[in-house]
């Protein structure tokens, strides 16, 4: 299961979930890690996941879209994640996350389903808040769940530990217009001057630029 840290929320529970400085903040150079966009307002939050390839231990997280993805849309995933070495590793080192979408929620193995749709592989440099994007048609319109997992770290890392912030899916507004070509002769003379018009027509409800 991955960690919740919050600015000053969680320390009745435990300082090691408060940010910037927790348990995993304290092995970048200057010990803390912060929101992505620190010191901007509003954002107190970001959660944390461990790959540890010693012990065979892969957090993630997953959450139920508001509703299903519509097959043969294209949509955008954005998120920030940074990459902090782990206890058992002394260097910094870049980790990575794997995205899928699926049609049912992940189970403790945290394996996709036979209807999963593989968003791929993504390196997220050390001791920085990398921006992801993610562009990708839906393949189904079945998908409902989307599964960010840390994954193994390049060799010969062993283990890493990403925090991730500020995840937002979207739908990428495809353009719909109606393009429509007239003349004002159809059946022109042999050196005819002739005049076309052609009309867009935006065809939706928002205005286009």
């Amino acid at each position: 299961t991955p960690d919740l840290f919050i600015r000053n929320g969680n320390t009745a529970i435990s300082a090691s979930f408060d940010i910037p400085t927790n348990f995993a903040s304290t092995f970048a150079p200057s010990g803390q890690v912060n929101t992505w966009d620190y010191p901007a307002p509003g954002n107190d939050r970001y959660i944390g996941m461990l790959y540890d390839g010693l012990n065979t231990a892969r957090e993630g997280a997953q959450t139920e879209l508001i509703k299903p993805l519509t097959a043969g849309n294209p949509y955008q995933l954005d998120f920030y994640a940074f990459a902090s070495r782990y206890a058992s590793f002394t260097t910094a080192i870049n980790g990575q996350v794997t995205i899928f979408l699926d049609t049912v929620a992940s189970g403790s193995s945290g394996a996709p389903s036979s209807g999963a749709q593989l968003l791929g592989t993504y390196t997220v440099l050390n001791n920085q808040w990398s921006h992801i994007t993610v562009p990708f048609t839906a393949a189904s319109s079945s998908l409902q769940h989307l599964i960010i997992g840390a994954d193994y770290p390049p060799p010969p890392a062993t283990d890493t530990y990403i925090y991730v912030d500020n995840v937002a899916l979207r739908e990428v507004n495809a353009v719909n217009v109606q393009i429509t070509n007239t003349v004002d002769d159809p059946t022109p003379q042999l050196g005819q001057t002739i005049h076309y018009s052609i009309d867009v027509c935006n065809q939706d409800s928002s205005p286009l630029s």
